[in-house]
């Protein structure tokens, strides 16, 4: 994933083109529970996607969701084996299961394994009706905010309270939240951002890939990341597609993400036991969690993916770091201005109904 950037001033006449109204929170009470459903997916979309494909597909039936992955939005050079994939729709599910116990329906998610239908990953059932609790309160007051930003003022310390929160709020999804003190092993990893992003960038497929995903500034798209996030302006965001697909942007990449890793006030790589499915949707949902308790105590998040793009290089990060589990995210944690979600399409674009196979 590429680091994404803090959207222009301008961004927010697009927001209510997509944005989950105030009403959405309100008058649900004469709906039935599939209607409910379709109005809170407007909430789960707004979860965090790599390079904000939305790879995602719904089918509400009447008591629940089945999310499916969208192969057509996938990335085959960056994530081959879908791991991203997955850990978006696992990051959707638990957007989509917060929504529902805010508004006192009781979520039941579970992972599906069907071969016959491998794009089914979760079905999320409303089993009865619940209270709101405390936690759930202040993440859905998070919801709506953007959770992952470049900009950061690193001069501020990340509290040891503060991590132990996000800690926490991995293991709820049964991961494993690790944090890299500033020493030897925190060069280690800057060093691995900095040659992922030179052999990626290296690559004419992967720089093809990530040119369909990118676009100019001020072009009011539903998906893919504005040019900013590659530190394009002007002439060059016009033309960014061209720029990012035919130069080589390697060295400058790294010499940012490195310097980015070293003086993170707070840099966690998220772990799984295993490397399944299953580790990646619970990855998602972790990610999601920890994404919305950094935003409530002021913190926001970018992710470093690419060392975890390339299978050498995220050897040797389990290597480094002496485990034998499998990291899954990298995460700069800093203090961060508030910002606006980059755009989503509408949620009716997601949604097929319940009679149509989804194969």
């Amino acid at each position: 994933m590429i680091r994404p950037e803090t959207p222009e001033v301008g961004r927010s006449k697009i927001m209510s083109q997509f944005h989950p109204q105030q009403s959405d929170y309100e008058n649900l009470s004469p709906l039935s529970v599939e209607q409910k459903l379709h109005v809170l997916l407007r909430f789960a979309i707004l979860s965090p996607s790599s390079l904000n494909t939305q790879p995602w597909r719904f089918q509400i039936h009447d008591n629940g969701v089945d999310v499916y992955a969208d192969d057509s939005k996938s990335l085959p050079v960056a994530d081959p084996e879908g791991r991203e994939l997955a850990m978006s729709a696992g990051a959707v599910a638990s957007r989509l299961a917060l929504a529902m116990r805010f508004r006192g329906l009781q979520p039941k998610v579970e992972y599906v394994n069907d071969f016959k239908n491998p794009d089914l990953l979760i079905r999320i059932s409303c089993v009865g009706e619940c209270r709101t609790s405390p936690l759930d309160m202040m993440l859905m007051s998070q919801i709506e905010r953007r959770h992952s930003i470049a900009k950061m003022d690193e001069g501020y310390r990340v509290s040891p309270t503060m991590l132990h929160d996000l800690t926490s709020s991995a293991a709820d999804s049964l991961c494993e939240l690790v944090w890299i003190g500033h020493g030897e092993l925190r060069r280690t990893i800057a060093d691995m951002v900095a040659e992922a992003d030179r052999r990626l960038f290296s690559d004419r497929g992967y720089r093809k890939e990530l040119a369909s995903w990118v676009h100019a500034n001020d072009i009011q798209e539903f998906e893919g990341v504005p040019a900013s996030t590659l530190g394009l302006g002007g002439l060059k965001s016009i033309f960014a597609p061209w720029v990012v697909g035919h130069t080589y942007l390697g060295d400058k990449e790294a010499k940012i993400g490195k310097r980015k890793a070293i003086t993170a006030p707070a840099l966690g790589i998220l772990l799984t036991p295993h490397d399944l499915t299953k580790d990646w949707l619970d990855a998602g949902q972790a990610l999601s969690s920890v994404l919305l308790r950094a935003s409530y105590l002021g913190l926001a998040c970018e992710l470093f993916n690419q060392p975890l793009e390339l299978p050498g290089i995220r050897n040797d990060l389990r290597r480094v770091m002496s485990t034998d589990k499998y990291p899954q995210a990298i995460l700069r944690v800093a203090i961060a201005p508030e910002a606006d979600h980059l755009p989503r399409r509408p949620v009716d674009t997601f949604v097929t109904p319940e009679e149509v196979a989804l194969v």
